[in-house]
């Protein structure tokens, strides 16, 4: 990324993702962001669904913004999209074949005949430099695609292969920001497609949406940048944190305490 050369190697770069890790729970944010804390997660059907989905609509999109049309059979490229390695048997990754051809048509179905395709598959940045509020940080969002509409507006559009129905605040807003930023065009929509059910999700934010966003990106970025306080949050999806076998503080059985942050230690 070119606009990581004009700034010092560990300045903040923050992607909505990161953004909804910081304010669901600090202390995971430092154990994989800061501690960087690398823990196996194992075989996920529906990961390995939704990146194989992700890249098979990424090469059918490509071939549209070159010949205007899709000649490949989804089959084939749902075959390659969908590492045969990583699943246990033949059976198995065959349903999910199936099942990722299905999502891909359904995807293609949702984009408007007559859009144009700007970009597929980029990550986009605003380089922050600073001011007396706030220290350097970039701002990020990887967009699935972003093309123009019949009637000139912009649209940015993310693909979910999930069975989730809600809407990402902070990814649709923080899109939406950096679309704008990038293309100087107005005005954007922000679609959501929910491939599962077919269903698709458009919104366009007013000025003062953007604005409170990047006021509170802005906020968010400070608290990450200057805060001691690294604190657990607990919630329902605990057991399915990734780290809360390995490292968070809020598990019963974790067995290591040598390393406890400061927050904890100070308390005791």
């Amino acid at each position: 990324m070119a606009i990581l050369n004009r700034f010092a190697s560990d300045t903040l770069i923050l992607y909505p993702r990161n953004l909804n890790t910081f304010e669901q729970c600090r202390e995971q944010y430092k154990l994989q962001h800061i501690d960087k804390l690398r823990v196996r997660t194992g075989f996920k059907r529906e990961l390995e669904r939704g990146i194989a989905t992700h890249a098979a609509l990424a090469r059918c999109l490509n071939q549209i913004r070159q010949t205007n049309s899709v000649t490949a059979d989804l089959q084939k490229i749902a075959r390659s999209t969908l590492k045969r390695a990583k699943y246990p048997d033949s059976k198995t990754w065959l349903e999910d074949v199936n099942t990722v051809a299905h999502l891909t048509k359904i995807g293609l179905s949702l984009l408007p005949e007559e859009a144009h395709i700007l970009a597929i598959e980029e990550t986009l940045e605003y380089p922050f430099r600073g001011d007396d509020k706030c220290q350097p940080f970039i701002l990020a969002a990887k967009v699935d695609v972003i093309y123009v509409d019949a009637d000139g507006s912009l649209t940015h559009l993310d693909w979910k292969t999930g069975t989730n129905g809600q809407v990402d605040d902070i990814q649709n807003n923080v899109t939406r920001l950096l679309v704008g930023v990038r293309y100087k065009r107005a005005p954007v929509h922000s679609s959501t497609a929910y491939l599962s059910s077919g269903m698709m999700h458009t919104s366009i934010l007013d000025r003062d949406e953007v604005m409170d966003t990047w006021a509170k990106v802005q906020d968010i970025a400070h608290e990450i940048q200057t805060t001691k306080d690294w604190h657990p949050t607990r919630n329902p999806l605990c057991p399915w944190c990734r780290f809360y076998t390995d490292g968070c503080t809020l598990n019963p059985n974790r067995q290591n305490t040598s390393n406890a942050p400061t927050w904890i230690q100070a308390a005791m």
